[in-house]
């Protein structure tokens, strides 16, 4: 499925994305064949996450406080420290032109993982004491590492 010029420049203008002629939004990945799609890996593992997060959210609305609507409310992109949104962007940017993307992705992927080792935020979401299992570090960091390595595979 390709994008269409209006969904381009929609990303573009709100990602800072850049797209090759024939990208699409599900085809970030290697001209060699076999090799993962980065978006798909990233999808996949931010799926896993929001489900987890989704029911926290869930759990602390119940209480029908306004300071904890105000943290269920920011979700994963909300605690992230841009780094949700620097991730999908070094993704699809990766397929650009610049011979900067992978640079820049592996500097997101080093970034990304910082914020996950370092966030009191994530350890709090993951050790709550709502009895809601929420997994964040696992399934981002082997996305992270999933992406590094096709990364490396490709070469460029």
């Amino acid at each position: 499925m390709s994008l269409n010029e209006q969904q381009k420049a929609f990303l573009t203008k709100h990602l800072k994305v850049a797209f090759p002629d024939d990208a699409t939004a599900d085809d970030v990945t290697s001209a060699q064949s076999g090799t993962p799609k980065l978006l798909d890996i990233w999808r996949t593992a931010k799926e896993r996450t929001d489900t987890g997060i989704a029911g926290l959210q869930t759990a602390l609305k119940r209480f029908q406080s306004p300071v904890l609507d105000r943290i269920a409310e920011a979700g994963l992109n909300g605690i992230s420290e841009g780094n949700s949104v620097g991730m999908m962007r070094a993704i699809m940017n990766y397929d650009a032109a610049s011979p900067d993307t992978k640079a820049n992705l592996m500097k997101q992927i080093d970034a990304y993982r910082a914020f996950l080792q370092g966030s009191t935020l994530v350890t709090l979401a993951e050790s709550n004491p709502f009895g809601i299992t929420v997994d964040i570090k696992a399934p981002l960091e082997t996305a992270l590492n999933d992406i590094a390595a096709a990364v490396a595979q490709r070469g460029t």
